[in-house]
């Protein structure tokens, strides 16, 4: 028998999982996680920023993420071992502790994580223990491409315009209904795990007016992805409703799942296409493809350029006098920048980790354009609130603000008050995130 180790990263799912893929009868499996630690606190050049990398509510969302990953492996007769410390070294001792011959991981594009799996394999490889690190996140998979990686569009459009020509899909795999047997462990790794899972967890979301009020875990996911689709049939008018601001249907709200790997792309294309054989295709069943598309043209960028993604001069490498003026910076985190427009919006990410696509560009360029400060000041916050946070698209998405990044255009630059006449005219979002007050005196 042989045994397999799966280091459980951003892939906290069963269904479309290649980690599962292939096994063979009478093989065994150690699913195996290392629990979320405190993140430390944010510098970036020399300055403290005032918080951490990761909000205890981010933390919170992906510790339920596990813990909903264990019951469903333990549904099919395995179970997750949760671990503390640095990766390669508890996976070392427990490869050598319950005799596994191979590791299997997903694989990531933040450097850290990139530098993580790299530091995980030169551990590794004197053992004699085989490494699979298997790219599995993205819609389109990179042999799919019809590009080399390093002759990656810079600009999405033409991206994806050759893409559109060669690639019309790739199946997900099932989900298995059962698991090969886990390996003889001692019991005091299991008493460990148990002694994690049982910490006191702060709530992941917490505030009633959250535009994402869903749990984490693959089974929330893909209850989630049923709804939407399916049952209330809002794919439908997708494209129409995908810059609301209030209410739970606007938008699809996958993307916390897809951060985590608690849903996968393949699996939401899939859907599309069942949704469009059932009740015809149009331009909200391409849009959201198309949104998932962009997703994976960050991935790509983020895996060509690897540190550029988190340099002030971006993957342009531009030179630009920012500001670094903390009080600034401050008011703006707090949604007190003086901007009703994007003061809801910041007050709604720091109460909920949660904002729509179209109050994050605006919060973005006004932190930006308006206050001339550091755009990395800005993605730190997001990463330090968001739920949905992924290297990628968080760094990608602010550099394209920002105009170091892909857009060809020299600024992505919003007139706040445009936008807020346009997608809030009735005040109705600035009403529900800022005093009461603002409406006897809208602005």
């Amino acid at each position: 028998m042989s045994c397999v180790l799966w280091w459980v990263r951003d892939d906290l799912r069963l269904h479309d999982n290649q980690c599962l893929n292939g096994l063979q009868h009478g093989d065994r499996l150690m699913p195996v996680a290392i629990w979320p630690a405190p993140t430390p606190q944010v510098e970036i050049d020399g300055v403290p920023l005032g918080f951490p990398r990761s909000h205890p509510r981010r933390l919170a969302f992906r510790q339920q993420g596990l813990l909903a990953l264990r019951e469903q492996l333990r549904a099919r007769g395995s179970d997750l071992l949760l671990l503390e410390g640095e990766a390669r070294v508890q996976l070392a001792e427990l490869a050598a502790l319950v005799g596994a011959e191979l590791l299997r991981c997903s694989h990531a594009t933040g450097s850290e994580e990139v530098a993580e799996q790299a530091a995980l394999q030169r551990t590794l490889a004197p053992l004699g223990l085989r490494s699979q690190i298997i790219w599995q996140h993205t819609l389109v998979p990179p042999e799919a491409l019809p590009f080399a990686p390093d002759a990656l569009p810079r600009v999405f459009t033409t991206f994806r315009t050759q893409l559109e020509k060669v690639w019309h899909g790739s199946p997900a795999l099932p989900t298995p209904a059962q698991l090969p047997e886990l390996p003889t462990l001692p019991s005091e790794y299991w008493a460990q795990s148990e002694a994690l899972a049982a910490s006191p967890l702060p709530p992941a979301v917490a505030d009633p007016r959250s535009a994402f009020p869903f749990a984490a875990g693959e089974g929330a996911a893909l209850a989630r992805l049923d709804q939407y689709v399916f049952q209330r049939r809002a794919l439908g008018h997708y494209k129409e409703t995908r810059n609301g601001l209030l209410g739970h249907d606007y938008s699809s709200k996958f993307s916390p799942w897809l951060a985590q790997g608690s849903l996968s792309a393949r699996q939401i294309h899939a859907a599309v296409r069942d949704y469009e054989r059932q009740f015809g295709s149009n331009a909200s069943t391409y849009w959201l493809v198309f949104e998932l598309l962009w997703r994976d043209f960050f991935e790509f960028t983020a895996a060509r350029h690897g540190p550029a993604l988190y340099r002030r001069g971006g993957i342009q490498r531009k030179t630009r006098a920012w500001r670094h003026a903390l009080s600034d910076f401050q008011r703006w985190c707090q949604g007190e920048s003086g901007d009703d427009f994007v003061d809801a919006g910041l007050r709604e990410l720091a109460a909920s980790g949660y904002l729509s696509n179209r109050a994050r560009q605006n919060v973005a360029s006004f932190l930006v354009h308006e206050l001339g400060i550091d755009w990395r000041w800005g993605a730190a916050w997001f990463e330090h609130h968001l739920l949905d946070y992924a290297p990628a698209s968080n760094y990608g998405n602010w550099q394209y603000i920002a105009g170091v990044g892909n857009d060809p255009r020299p600024l992505r630059r919003f007139d706040t008050q445009a936008q807020a006449q346009r997608y809030d005219a009735s005040g109705s979002y600035r009403a529900q995130w800022l005093d009461a007050a603002w409406q006897t005196s809208p602005g």
